[in-house]
């Protein structure tokens, strides 16, 4: 695994957890290559979710699968990107997290961190930039608490 990113401050991943510090999150996982089994090494993370998601009935997580351009084809970037963010989905049900506040979707090679053409190819740590999962934590809309 080449390395971990994060694309907002935290002090509810890193240290206390406290729901308050954390609105609206986005929080990228980077994939090798054809990969979408969970690395061990975002565990952690994940596990703090799902102590924010205990902590915060009202939040709900998008989980949003990412592929490059790389390799495959579109339809296989598509089914690629969707078992990585199915793969997040299980493992954050598997802690208890109820399936209603959560959504898989799979985007494919559709949205790109790094953009890569012909004239301008990516390099291999651009492409992994591109092989992502986001989750995107925020207050769900629609919430109603119950009586």
């Amino acid at each position: 695994m080449k390395r971990f990113l994060l694309l907002f401050t935290c002090s509810a991943l890193f240290g206390s957890v406290s729901a308050q510090h954390l609105s609206v999150g986005f929080l990228p996982l980077e994939y090798e290559k054809g990969a979408y089994e969970l690395p061990e090494v975002y565990e952690s993370i994940l596990d703090k979710v799902c102590e924010i998601l205990e902590m915060e009935p009202t939040y709900i997580v998008l989980i949003e699968g990412h592929a490059d351009i790389d390799e495959g084809t579109k339809e296989e970037n598509t089914a690629l990107s969707l078992k990585r963010s199915q793969e997040i989905e299980r493992y954050l049900t598997d802690k208890g997290v109820d399936l209603s506040r959560l959504r898989a979707i799979g985007y494919g090679d559709n949205i790109l961190l790094k953009e890569c053409t012909a004239e301008n190819p990516c390099t291999e740590e651009e492409h992994a930039q591109n092989r992502r999962v986001v989750l995107v934590v925020r207050e769900n809309p629609y919430y109603v608490a119950p009586n």
